[in-house]
């Protein structure tokens, strides 16, 4: 009778199905914030290598953040709480650069009672 007890029994592909199905379920709830993750690293690229950036102030190189942000249809930070979320630090590289991080917070709710809370903190400093 061992011939006939070889393979895969019908309730473990079953697990392996829902198991399958419950993965791309939560990589496709995850998935968004991962691709905002890369929009906002890409717009503190560009203003880091922006030749005028030095020579903005602190709230001028806020808005341009903000502004880049907006451009890629990123709606989390807004006007309102930009000061919260866009930092800038002077003096960096021998007191000339500086340093912009911009961190928030978003919950991804999974069912009723279970969620996520993916925290983002991205720094770039610049000569």
């Amino acid at each position: 009778m061992k011939k006939y007890q070889t393979g895969l029994a019908t309730s473990g592909l079953i697990l392996l199905i829902v198991i399958g199905i419950f993965g791309v379920w939560l990589f496709l709830k995850l998935f968004p914030f991962y691709m905002e993750n890369r929009k906002v690293t890409a717009v503190l690229e560009q203003v880091r290598t922006n030749p005028e950036a030095l020579k903005k102030t602190n709230t001028e190189l806020q808005r341009l953040v903000y502004d880049g942000l907006r451009e890629k249809e990123l709606d989390r930070i807004t006007q309102e709480n930009m000061k919260n979320h866009i930092s800038v630090t002077r003096g960096v590289a021998a007191g000339e650069g500086f340093e912009i991080t911009v961190q928030y917070q978003q919950e991804v709710p999974i069912n009723s009672t279970l969620s996520f809370l993916n925290r983002f903190e991205k720094t770039v400093e610049a000569p």
